[in-house]
């Protein structure tokens, strides 16, 4: 990612947005450009915001450079900067000279019912003030395919930088367990390098061994063995699954929730093939089947911060037809009140619910074809 071109003499730069990770790229990329290594300890000074005020930001923008051509004043979490402070800030900013530099920096806004929490970005005047002398430099957050590229794009890079080589596969893998946190990535990248140091490659195997399962690929395989009407199979992995969890009367209903949430997943994935849409993409889906789908799980919501599961969803609706869907809602309903011990003549035992349930969903009809 390109940092930002620098105007004519510009004097500040304000990096904000939900995109931390974009944002950090960005402002390393900047901070190389302005200021010499060997003379960072001189040309650069960094701040906090909370104890970071206008006397003292000038001040350090009026100190000559030592080496560097700028030097530069790094404030991070400027939102925290006292609101007066930040006033006078954006009053002084013009007036500050040629050979100081400003970077606002600050963190992914706080949000409730999706909205910015007050004090999230610096204040308006401030704002206004940085566009004057420079720039206010807005990285959102990414979604789907774009932010899927990205991450797998910078774990292929830190195997890169080590003198590593990682399969295919094997990449696609740890994306999958690992989401789409860059900070956790680089975790798990450098857990690989330690486990691989030896051979200096890594394959599909290691990443298996090395990154934990994750409850949506637990499902998955499970959904799978229920679709490939494979009774032995889908029993063998509710088996792992109580194996894993905690007491079976406090772990069955959750995986009797994640079966659901799946289910629904699959519906919605075989309406979309049905209307002849063969991508999950809200923008180029028609306006009455976006609105016709449930807030949650939504099948767009999901799929844009995992986009790895497109391809599994279309795999798995082509294993089921609309009426036997219906049917392992009603199978799915029947196992929820059991286990509430609604059902007189049921048994409430946890673990003989799940493998019934599975039993009937797997029993009959042959997987459907799309």
């Amino acid at each position: 990612m390109a940092a930002p071109k620098a105007i004519a003499e510009p004097k500040a730069y304000l990096f904000r947005g939900d995109g931390d990770f974009q944002k950090a790229i960005a402002l390393k990329e900047l901070l190389d450009s302005i200021v010499s290594p060997d003379f960072a300890d001189f040309d650069l000074e960094e701040l906090e915001g909370n104890t970071a005020t206008c006397d003292r930001i000038m001040a350090g923008m009026n100190v000559p450079p030592f080496g560097s051509d700028r030097r530069v004043v790094l404030v991070r979490y400027a939102n925290k900067i006292d609101k007066e402070q930040q006033k006078f800030l954006a009053e002084k900013l013009a007036s500050a000279p040629d050979q100081g530099f400003l970077i606002l920096h600050t963190p992914a806004a706080d949000k409730v019912d999706g909205k910015p929490v007050k004090g999230s970005d610096v204040v308006g005047e401030l704002s206004k003030a940085v566009r004057k002398v420079g720039k206010v430099w807005e990285l959102p957050y990414m979604f789907g395919k774009e932010r899927a590229t990205q991450t797998k794009q910078f774990a292929r890079g830190l195997f890169d930088q080590a003198g590593f080589k990682v399969d295919p596969d094997a990449l696609e893998l740890l994306q999958n367990r690992v989401g789409d946190d860059f900070n956790t990535i680089g975790t798990e990248v450098e857990k690989l390098l330690q486990y691989t140091a030896d051979k200096r490659r890594v394959t599909k195997k290691d990443v298996s061994e090395v990154t934990c399962e994750t409850a949506e690929e637990r499902v998955f395989s499970l959904i799978d063995a229920i679709g490939a009407r494979n009774q032995s199979l889908a029993l063998h992995f509710v088996e792992n699954l109580f194996e894993q969890g905690g007491d079976p009367r406090g772990e069955a209903p959750r995986m009797l929730s994640m079966i659901a949430r799946q289910l629904r997943l699959i519906w919605q994935t075989r309406i979309l093939h049905e209307s002849g849409i063969r991508g999950i993409n809200r923008a180029s889906t028609p306006t009455e089947i976006v609105e016709s789908f449930p807030a949650s799980p939504n099948l767009f919501d999901v799929v844009s911060t995992k986009a790895w599961m497109a391809r599994k969803l279309f795999e798995q609706a082509a294993m089921f037809t609309f009426p036997q869907l219906a049917r392992c809602f009603e199978e799915v309903e029947q196992a929820d009140m059991m286990l509430k011990g609604m059902v007189e003549s049921g048994t409430d035992d946890a673990t003989l619910v799940m493998e019934m349930l599975v039993v009937k969903l797997a029993a009959s009809g042959k997987p459907s074809q799309l």
